[in-house]
């Protein structure tokens, strides 16, 4: 693989073109619509990429002076890991790869709906995968040694995001992802999230649908629905961190801006993403931070709506949330009805959101344990 020098590539989606993004050289990226999108397109990011004929500049290098909408697309460290090791094993200098460049290496399966041209990916087939374990084995080999010998598992995983290893997997043109344990992670990880994410839809949540796959050395692998790819079509995805330009591992926003965003853009999910505030404390998920809350483009109605809820885990070794409930880390009932009023809701909807909630864990929390 040779990657070549670039300072732009085209944005498209479903292979109508949006524009145009440039590097300008300096540590800044700036971006345009094209004409056709301006017309007939919606905004792709519409707090900082309003649809407006005018050039747009990104200077912030908390992000690496790259707009969240497009740093979204790029695979967190479990993806850039397996295309750094690629990368390395033909002979180029990751140091010197840009993020233009890495656009330019996103394979179809790549997180939202976007797409990059030049495209330097090549055609990768990801339904032939039917025995995880001997995947497992190879994530396990290439954490040890930390070289992609097996191109299989680039291509599987490169395109993936978040921190622990996985890959797409491909069922009746539907795009699902399955998780494996990082060399950190019990080897009943998988068990562990698929619980959580019944316990969710047992809250009423709106989870994916997910499944746990039988494994010989884990307990299982968990397999979720990517809500961003639907019977062959994809959808464009924005993270609450690409909204404003965010850095995900910094905690720049929190769950006030979280129901603030929700009721500007989607009003009709507010009740459903304050129960996500109030279920992740109460299971102690921690790892909240802003690239797990993500907004779909509903092409029907024309507006963005809530995702569904995803990366549901337990997480009680980590010490504190991502993001705080009304400037506090252990927030308590009064705390969650001090930010929710402030989007609309009453005290009443509050409390009697928290204690089902509440319930509904600790019945959960007892069969699980037995």
């Amino acid at each position: 693989m040779k990657l070549i020098d670039i300072n732009k590539v085209d944005v498209y989606f479903k292979d109508k073109l949006v524009g145009h993004l440039f590097d300008n050289g300096d540590s800044t990226h700036s971006f345009s619509y094209s004409d056709n999108w301006l017309r007939n397109g919606f905004s792709i990011s519409p707090f900082k990429l309003p649809l407006e004929k005018k050039i747009f500049t990104c200077s912030d290098y908390l992000v690496n002076g790259m707009f969240g909408v497009f740093y979204d697309c790029i695979p967190d460290s479990w993806g850039n890991k397996l295309i750094d090791s690629f990368l390395s094993k033909q002979g180029i200098d990751i140091r010197k790869v840009t993020l233009l460049q890495r656009l330019s290496l996103l394979d179809k399966y790549s997180l939202g709906g976007l797409s990059f041209k030049p495209s330097f990916n090549e055609k990768i087939d990801i339904s032939s995968i039917n025995e995880f374990d001997k995947v497992y084995k190879k994530i396990k080999l290439f954490l040890n040694e930390d070289i992609v010998n097996d191109l299989d598992l680039y291509h599987y995983g490169s395109s993936t995001g978040g921190s622990r290893p996985k890959i797409n997997y491909l069922i009746d043109n539907n795009l699902y992802i399955v998780k494996f344990p990082s060399s950190l992670d019990p080897l009943s990880i998988g068990e562990d999230e698929y619980k959580m994410n019944l316990l969710a839809k047992e809250c009423g949540l709106d989870v994916p649908d997910c499944k746990l796959l039988n494994s010989k050395i884990t307990n299982g692998y968990f397999l979720t629905k990517r809500f961003d790819y639907d019977n062959g079509e994809k959808k464009h995805v924005i993270s609450l961190a690409g909204l404003f330009d965010l850095n995900p591992s910094l905690s720049q926003i929190h769950y006030l801006g979280f129901l603030q965003t929700v009721k500007t853009l989607c009003p009709e999910d507010l009740k459903e993403a304050v129960k996500r505030m109030i279920f992740n404390y109460l299971i102690d998920n921690k790892d909240d931070h802003p690239r797990n809350f993500s907004f779909i483009y509903d092409e029907t109605n024309k507006k963005y709506r809530l995702s569904p809820f995803y990366d549901i885990t337990s997480t009680p070794k980590i010490n504190i949330h991502m993001m705080q409930v009304n400037g506090k880390d252990n927030p308590k009932l009064n705390d969650f009805i001090v930010d929710a009023k402030k989007v609309g809701l009453t005290e009443k909807e509050v409390t009697e959101f928290y204690k089902k909630l509440k319930s509904k864990v600790k019945q959960f929390s007892k069969i699980i344990t037995k």
